[in-house]
This record gives C-alpha cells, structure tokens and sequence, in this order.
C-alpha cells in the first residue's frame, strides 16, 4: 500500500503524521508531497526525513507559487 501524505508548513504536523504512520504500518510505501514549503521548520524536517520516506515536491504550473491540492494528488496518482 501506498500512502502519500500532502504538506504545507505544518513542520510538527507533519512529524508527527509521519511517526504515526511510522508506528502503524508496515512495508508501506510513505510520501511526502510537499508543495513548496517555506516555513524554516517543515523545511528542517523535510531536509531529514527518516529512512523509508520519500519526498516529492507539487507540481506548481502557469506561473503559481505552489502546486495546489488537485495538481499535487495528481502527482501523487502518477507516481
């Protein structure tokens, strides 16, 4: 099973999201989507995520400044 979990600058969030699945599941694929996060402690963590979680960051188009929901869930179906 595939989980993505989608993420802007919710740097505690997001950790403990991601500990949580961590705990409760196993021999899942776990990703982050992250759509371009500028607060200093999401990109701490992103920059040092524990072993097994992926990262991938939203598909920003047409000159936005980040990917949105839909673009980034489409990423994550393609993936």
């Amino acid at each position: 099973m595939d989980i993505f979990v989608f993420s802007y600058n919710r740097g505690a969030f997001l950790q403990n999201c991601i500990d949580s699945l961590r705990r409760h599941t196993r021999n899942s694929r776990i990703c982050i989507v992250d759509d371009h996060s500028n607060c200093p402690d999401t990109r701490a963590y992103l920059q040092n995520l524990p072993d097994g979680v992926e990262l991938l960051y939203g598909q920003v188009k047409d000159g936005a400044r980040h990917g949105g929901l839909y673009n980034n869930m489409q990423l994550a179906l393609d993936n």
